[in-house]
């Protein structure tokens, strides 16, 4: 005769969670058997606080004492500031980019007729921009055109002459020969710009023909 097969353990579990004095939480558990014997079994784990969310406030202008408005007040003035002048330079870029010309020369003071005379000039363009091509409008108050030094790239008659590109900063020196063929006295006009544009003061060169 077989005997009966022990049947496996059943387990009831009770569990209660009581936090005790301690800060505890308790856990109990109640174990049945098959034999009716019951067995207690406990163990108890450390509470964990919640963290708790400080909400941070802003301190008022009229809490600030005098130095921290004063420091406070000096950050945002450079703030602005930056701010200010970075978008002038992105929607307002400096347009002072245009070129510019100063010239200076020298001339023969005094000659006699059949003399050869010169006349010079140095022009610089001191502007922000480079001039794509240098024009020169000459009077020559008498005297008869012999040759200009250097050559020019393109000449309209004896007024006008052009000279190509000036970078910014750079400088050309510009000599005429001239012939004195008549007695008097010469009164010239050399004046540079930039080809289409309005002319410099530019020079008045005078040579006396005797």
């Amino acid at each position: 005769m077989k005997g009966n097969k022990t049947n496996p353990e059943q387990k009831y579990v009770v569990r209660s969670k009581l936090l005790n004095q301690n800060g505890f939480l308790s856990r109990a558990s109640l174990v049945a058997a098959p034999t009716g014997n019951v067995v207690t079994k406990a163990s108890a784990t450390k509470a964990q606080p919640k963290a708790v969310k400080v909400k941070k406030e802003r301190t008022k202008w009229s809490d600030l004492t005098p130095g921290q408005r004063k420091v406070r007040g000096w950050a945002i003035a450079i703030v602005i500031i930056v701010i200010f002048v970075t978008v002038s330079f992105i929607f307002f870029p400096n347009k002072n980019t245009s070129a510019s010309l100063k010239s200076t020369g020298t001339a023969t003071s005094e000659a006699a007729v059949g003399d050869d005379v010169t006349w010079t000039a140095t022009v610089t363009n001191t502007g922000k921009a480079d001039i794509k091509n240098l024009e020169a409008n000459t009077d020559f108050g008498g005297l008869q055109l012999v040759s200009i030094a250097p050559k020019p790239d393109k000449q309209d008659i004896q007024d006008i002459q052009d000279f190509g590109p000036l970078p910014a900063g750079q400088s050309i020196t510009i000599t005429y020969h001239l012939l004195a063929a008549k007695t008097g006295v010469a009164n010239g006009v050399l004046s540079f710009s930039e080809a289409g544009g309005t002319n410099e003061k530019g020079l008045s060169p005078q040579t006396i023909v005797r």
